[in-house]
């Protein structure tokens, strides 16, 4: 670690290619702002990311960091003690967690992320005079912002034990793509993310990949999500692809980026396209397709973000036995006050069970 650096800028914590997508188009909308880029290594294709935003010069640094996460052969204890070290000596958790040792600069005016993972927290603790900003995350963002549900309980411990971490940051600014549908931020100002436009999506494009899948616009989209939301959800994943099976021509999955199941998916066609949703969902006829999913930003996005109204079959109460005290009533929450901001609100459908999903199917058949 270097010493600090006086900059007066801004820093963003991104793990996913939706939240680079969304500081993407924050900048877009503030030009002059000058802002750095922490990009965790989270996904497949983030060093090519990297390397193609720094070509463009959207950053004025972008600084790879390493995910936080417990190693194969590493104890439960070590485990631990990495845990406590992270709360205890944040600056040497970022020099350990940054790759090729870049400068972590320690006067930023506003930070701003989507997760409060180990490496946003410690940024944030050594920067205790900037403002905190938490930018759209997808779904999640609009059924609360809860720290239980961010966090893990390692984490929390850790927090509590130390008067640190993720419990103790509470956001200054919120800034969103449906502010109608804002959760409770505690005293957080709720502000408007603006939508992408024509000119900003042409210019990042190339950087997210626009391979688009043929067959999209008359099929039905099964979204899946990770390999299980809180505990074992086969059982109820089989009895959705059981009854989507008799739809089997009409339906293309898309899976979820932590989703490595095959076996559950044969039979059906997988979308194979590369590349952010939310850049190819403007090359689609939205109107045309179903969207089916437990909760999905996927299944979010294509009218928060481009006003478009596919048809959509959300499934969060098929799930309710696996969901996290709390969690399933928020979602339900969420979902209907996602249905709210249709004009058309029959095109949002969230079957009570099974048999309802059935004649829903038979219906849009």
């Amino acid at each position: 670690m270097t010493a600090e650096k006086k900059t007066g800028k801004t820093a963003f914590v991104c793990d996913t290619e939706y939240q680079v997508f969304n500081a993407l188009n924050y900048m877009w909308y503030h030009k002059d702002l000058k802002a750095d880029l922490y990009l965790g290594l989270f996904f497949s294709r983030a060093g090519n990311l990297a390397a193609g935003m720094s070509n463009h010069h959207f950053f004025d640094r972008i600084v790879l960091t390493r995910p936080h996460f417990r190693k194969e052969t590493e104890g439960k204890i070590h485990w631990y003690l990495r845990h406590a070290t992270a709360y205890l000596l944040p600056k040497r958790t970022l020099k350990r967690d940054t790759v090729n040792r870049e400068p972590v600069f320690f006067d930023y005016q506003q930070i701003f992320t989507s997760s409060l993972n180990c490496y946003a927290v410690c940024l944030i603790s050594v920067n205790q005079q900037a403002d905190v900003c938490f930018l759209d995350d997808g779904a999640g963002s609009y059924f609360s912002y809860d720290k239980q549900q961010s966090t893990s309980k390692l984490h929390r411990f850790f927090s509590k034990i130390f008067h640190a971490g993720a419990e103790g940051i509470v956001p200054d600014r919120v800034y969103l793509y449906s502010t109608r549908n804002a959760r409770k931020h505690a005293k957080a100002e709720v502000l408007p993310l603006p939508k992408p436009t024509e000119d900003f999506l042409e210019n990042v494009r190339e950087l997210f990949g626009i391979s688009v899948s043929e067959g999209i616009n008359d099929s039905w989209i099964w979204l899946t999500h990770p390999d299980a939301l809180t505990i074992s959800t086969e059982q109820i994943d089989h009895g959705v692809k059981e009854t989507l099976t008799r739809y089997q021509q009409k339906i293309i999955v898309r899976k979820h980026p932590r989703d490595d199941r095959e076996e559950l998916y044969r039979g059906f066609r997988i979308d194979e396209s590369q590349g952010l949703w939310e850049i190819q969902i403007p090359f689609y006829d939205m109107e045309k397709t179903v969207l089916i999913g437990t909760y999905s930003t996927a299944q979010m996005t294509p009218k928060l973000l481009y006003d478009m109204e596919p048809r959509v079959i959300i499934l969060c109460r098929l799930y309710k036995s696996v969901y996290k005290e709390g969690l399933f009533e928020k979602i339900v929450q969420a979902s209907l006050e996602f249905r709210d901001l249709y004009r058309d609100k029959t095109r949002v459908m969230i079957p009570e069970n099974f048999e309802e999903l059935g004649a829903l199917l038979q219906q849009l058949s």
